[in-house]
């Protein structure tokens, strides 16, 4: 969506009161005037305000992009996990602990069905990779990615070109979210007991949605109709940033460790305006048993955008959200691992198979695809993920 702090024409109050307040009054009707200027003037500000933040700048943008199958199946705990690959995108700290070269691969394997849409659409692509590479007994690097084309979402082609939608298209938002992204790592470890580590990450995202279907779906977030941006046929912005993070993992008592990162990041927009996000989580792994774990953390996400001149955006205030993320792993005799988890009052589980050199994971988040995109298409909310980690 173009963020802009110029209004929309359509949306100026003397337009709108034009077309609804006649211009001829009694002296009796006039006194109303101001009032009901009053309350279009609330309700176009509560409408831009809704379709700004809640589809251009949902937070989640930022999140389903580092998506593991692991973390995932533990309601995304990542930055309290010790021994996963996942590491380089949740906490570079936790690197030190792996002293094996591994590459992990995951994927988002779901498809909206054909019955009922005759092209072949996605149902999300989340598909991280990583490869870890230890360089001593102390200090192990890490790099993760996706490749062009495998990070988002697109369900364009279910809107027809007249404008029309079919049940699919009234469901799902008819636009794309699309990027890549990179990550390095390093990971130290101090000691037995303690490991810091640090990372940069790098990306591009760009939004789009045709302004004809803009119009036409009802049941979506609201956008602003007509012209808007560099071509009237689209709604769009790109954006590209850089940041790092800085995170630590501590053993505090016997099988108890408390894990922690914060990062930033800053990003520029095509129409030179620039935001920044900051990401931090701290929470804790514990190890009653041998084949127990228990994940906690808590999570803060917090937004700041600035117009061109740099000057605070009037448009969108900063946006700060708190999240929490548990999880329990049971392993099964060293063969298997059952994992449960709960983000956002919904459940996660997954499983992985434990076969020499390999791992084979899968997790399946309840309701997580209706927050990626900003509104709830009512079917087929649950995103699943597939990957293994492969052991050289």
């Amino acid at each position: 969506m173009q963020r802009t702090n110029k209004k929309p024409e359509r949306f100026s109050s003397g337009t709108l009161l034009n077309q609804v307040v006649p211009l001829r009054f009694g002296a009796t009707n006039r006194k109303w005037l101001p009032r009901a200027a009053a309350l279009f003037a609330v309700i176009i500000a509560i409408f831009l305000s809704a379709a700004t933040r809640s589809r251009a700048y949902n937070p989640y943008y930022d999140d389903f992009t580092r998506l593991s199958a692991r973390p995932l199946a533990l309601g995304q705990a990542g930055t309290a996990l010790s021994d996963d690959p996942s590491a380089v995108f949740y906490n570079p700290a936790a690197l030190a602990n792996q002293h094996r070269f591994a590459l992990m691969h995951n994927h988002s394997a779901r498809h909206l069905p054909k019955e009922v849409v005759t092209v072949e659409v996605d149902q999300l692509d989340g598909d991280t990779q990583a490869v870890i590479v230890p360089l001593n007994p102390y200090l192990t690097a890490g790099i993760g990615f996706n490749f062009q084309g495998e990070m988002g979402y697109d369900y364009r082609p279910l809107g027809a070109r007249d404008g029309t939608v079919g049940e699919l298209a009234a469901a799902f938002p008819v636009e794309r979210f699309a990027g890549v992204e990179r990550v390095e790592g390093m990971g130290l470890a101090l000691s037995p007991w303690t490991q810091l580590g640090a990372s940069r990450r790098s990306f591009f995202h760009m939004y789009d949605r045709p302004a004809s279907t803009a119009r036409t779906l009802g049941n979506s977030q609201p956008t602003f109709p007509g012209d808007i941006g560099p071509s009237s046929s689209e709604l769009h912005w790109r954006r590209m940033g850089d940041g790092h993070s800085l995170g630590f993992r501590q053993w505090i008592a016997p099988g108890v460790f408390l894990s922690g990162c914060s990062g930033k990041a800053d990003f520029d927009y095509d129409d030179n305006s620039s935001g920044r996000i900051k990401r931090e989580s701290s929470g804790f792994s514990i190890h009653p048993v041998g084949w127990l774990t228990i994940v906690s953390e808590c999570e803060t996400v917090h937004y700041e955008w600035r117009d061109a001149d740099g000057s605070a955006c009037e448009a969108l205030t900063p946006l700060t959200e708190s999240r929490r993320h548990s999880g329990v792993e049971i392993n099964l005799a060293g063969l298997a691992r059952l994992r449960f988890g709960g983000l956002h009052g919904e459940r996660t589980c997954g499983f992985e198979w434990t076969l020499p050199n390999l791992k084979l994971h899968y997790a399946e988040a309840k309701g997580y695809l209706k927050r990626i995109l900003g509104t709830d298409p009512g079917l087929m909310d649950a995103v699943h993920i597939y990957g293994f980690v492969l052991y050289l």
